[in-house]
């Protein structure tokens, strides 16, 4: 089924073109090199691909120049500023949650609101100036659930 080399000098390759009975398809298309006659089979497939590059584009520079990149890495704490982001919170760039009890985490019923549970978790973070030891006080922008 593989090619047979000619005899020498005329260094020249002849295939055997038998047919595989199942795919009826010659077996040994390759034996000379890639097949001469290909084409493009997925044009549809190009076009879609190269218009969801343009649109990505697009959207990614959109963004760049109407939004705010640097929102998409800032932490927000359980009142919605922006640690480190706005005035009230410039010197308080980092994100810290206290301990949590562990009597409000086993009232939450995941299974009812899977969304809701986790917001109550997230409901106690606060922006801090400075990751805090476990000795230390921590200084933060107090939160509104911090206040009576």
């Amino acid at each position: 089924m593989g090619g047979e080399v000619a005899p020498e000098g005329e260094g020249e390759v002849k295939a055997k073109t038998s047919k595989d009975p199942e795919m009826d398809v010659p077996t040994d298309d390759m034996a000379n090199g890639p097949v001469a006659d290909r084409s493009c089979t997925d044009l549809l497939c190009c076009l879609i691909f190269l218009a969801f590059l343009t649109g990505l584009v697009g959207t990614a520079g959109y963004g760049y120049l109407y939004g705010d990149p640097k929102l998409l890495l800032t932490t927000w704490d359980a009142d919605g500023n922006g640690c480190g982001y706005n005035e009230t919170t410039k010197d308080y760039p980092y994100l810290y949650y206290p301990i949590v009890d562990p009597k409000s985490l086993s009232n939450a019923d995941p299974s009812a609101d899977p969304a809701g549970a986790v917001s109550q978790v997230l409901a106690f973070g606060v922006c801090v100036k400075k990751c805090p030891d476990i000795s230390e006080t921590v200084d933060c922008v107090p939160a509104t659930y911090m206040t009576n």
